[in-house]
């Protein structure tokens, strides 16, 4: 990975200081990061949160990942144990100039939110053929 796309983690009270947190539980879905040659793929997991309950962006090299859980509905039950997190929730992402951001793409599925960081053309592994002398 190579500090191109590094987490940060702020306490409690820095996010409270940006605004977000408005007294509702905050906190931070788990995420996991893998690298190809062309891209980084940025995987969070958000079970039982829909597309419109997300805002993902980009400023200033900060890749920011927010949104709502909402409580999975029980209709007709009662829930005896539960470990999915409801609730505000962010996650954010230090990313390095190797990046091009203005082509990060994302998707949702299966409780997966996706997020594809392109890396710019010069620091892909290229090829160098071996000419006979």
């Amino acid at each position: 990975m190579a500090r191109a796309l590094a987490e940060t983690r702020g306490s409690s009270l820095e996010r409270a200081r940006d605004g977000f947190r408005t007294g509702m539980p905050l906190f931070e879905p788990r995420a996991d990061i893998m690298e190809t040659g062309e891209a980084f793929l940025l995987q969070v997991e958000v079970p039982a949160v829909r597309p419109e309950d997300l805002d993902v962006t980009v400023e200033r090299n900060v890749l920011t990942v927010r949104g709502r859980a909402s409580d999975i509905e029980t209709e007709g039950m009662t829930p005896l144990y539960t470990e999915f997190e409801t609730g505000l929730f962010e996650r954010v992402f230090r990313l390095s100039e190797d990046i091009v951001q203005d082509r990060i793409e994302a998707r949702h599925r299966d409780g997966l939110l996706a997020l594809v960081l392109p890396k710019k053309a010069d620091v892909r592994a290229r090829h160098i053929a071996i000419n006979k002398a």
